[in-house]
């Protein structure tokens, strides 16, 4: 059973970015790869409402550091606000001893 409205979940999405694959979501189809830990996450239909909350789960396949995980620009990565549309949410975690994706990512956007 879904829920739609107010306080629902619009959609989630949990991603393998070691081999770019969906390992299960709800209303998420199409995750593009922009780069080493730069992730684009798709939903299938529109996000209607003007307050919403993201977020963001990510685990990386090294031993040492990382840039904070959460929904970022595609130019500098330190505006959230450009880094959502009405049907998408990009998201940057890139480990920084390695050119290698993480092997979780998660994301989850409520609608207010």
């Amino acid at each position: 059973m879904a829920f739609f409205g107010s306080n629902a979940c619009h959609g989630w999405c949990s991603y393998n970015g070691s081999n770019n694959s969906i390992r299960d979501s709800y209303n998420c189809t199409v995750v593009a790869d922009n780069g080493t830990g730069d992730f684009s996450f798709y939903w299938n239909s529109n996000i209607d409402q003007p307050h919403i909350s993201v977020m963001t789960i990510t685990r990386s396949n090294q031993t040492t550091g990382s840039t904070p995980p959460g929904v970022r620009s595609p130019s500098s990565h330190t505006d959230a606000a450009s880094g959502m549309g009405s049907n998408y949410v990009r998201i940057y975690h890139k480990p920084t001893t390695s050119t290698q994706d993480g092997n979780y990512y998660s994301v989850a956007v409520f609608e207010g």
